[in-house]
């Protein structure tokens, strides 16, 4: 008896550190992913030139420009059970402009639905999360 409850506890145990784990790395990524994007939004003004972000399910985010011989590509890796519904595309202006949109994203850690949502303006976002 004393073994099934050890083992049923270091199971628990196991669980929790490993679901932890799931939303540590969604907070990762986002704080990513937001210094990237701010990134961007930075360089397409000071650089006069356009950024092309890419959103790809169970994968990455992809932010790449391409100006007066200089590359720029910066990748964010979606954390497992993070992902876009399905591909967005979109593009960051040489005034930092973005067409208003929402990317929705769903979360098989936290058993919520984020909506990403970008403004006219500067380029800003920001999420609202949805039960599941």
């Amino acid at each position: 008896m004393l073994c099934v409850t050890s083992v049923v506890l270091l199971l628990l145990i196991f669980g929790i550190h490993i679901f932890n784990q799931f939303q540590i790395n969604e907070k990762l990524f986002w704080n990513t992913f937001d210094e990237t994007w701010n990134h961007s939004l930075v360089l397409a003004r000071n650089d006069n030139t356009s950024v092309n972000v890419a959103f790809y399910p169970n994968d990455e985010v992809v932010f790449k420009s391409f100006n007066h011989g200089k590359r720029y590509r910066k990748t964010v890796q979606m954390p497992h059970g993070l992902s876009v519904v399905k591909r967005y595309e979109m593009n960051i202006s040489e005034k930092g402009y973005v067409k208003p949109q929402t990317v929705y994203w769903k979360s098989s850690n936290t058993n919520e639905r984020v909506l990403q949502k970008f403004q006219l303006g500067w380029g800003t976002y920001r999420n609202e999360k949805e039960n599941l």
